[in-house]
Formats: structure tokens, C-alpha cells, sequence
């Protein structure tokens, strides 16, 4: 939790930009990453081997890998 929440809320926190980014809600900027599997219940020695499945920017699909 604590990578993700560094990589999401802190960073749109840190950077004043919490009212558009950070966190997936109404209102808020697309852009996402997708991951092949569940971060939040990978083992620890599996995290490396986590895959980009699709990336969006501003809302469009802009890497498929799924």
C-alpha cells in the first residue's frame, strides 16, 4: 500500500495537484497504469515480475497489452 499510495496520492499531494490527480474518482484526470496481476496480493518475490498491461493518458488507451 505504502508504494502505491507514494506513487499516487503523495505525488499529486506533494506536487498541489490532489484536486485533479491521485486517486481514481469522478472529476479526476485518467491516467492509470494496469498491472498483469493484483499488487496488493503478488508475493513479494513475484513483484518483479509484474507486467504493464495498458497504460491511459487523459482517458485514452495509449498502451495494450492485454
Amino acid at each position: 500500500w505504502q508504494a502505491v499510495y507514494a506513487f499516487t496520492g503523495a505525488a499529486a499531494r506533494t506536487s498541489g495537484q490532489e484536486a485533479n490527480q491521485g486517486m481514481i474518482a469522478a472529476g479526476k484526470l485518467a491516467d492509470l497504469t494496469i498491472f498483469d496481476r493484483d499488487l496488493f496480493a503478488v508475493p513479494a518475490d513475484e513483484m518483479l515480475e509484474t507486467q504493464i498491461a495498458a497504460t491511459i493518458v487523459d482517458g485514452v488507451f495509449r498502451y495494450r497489452n492485454l
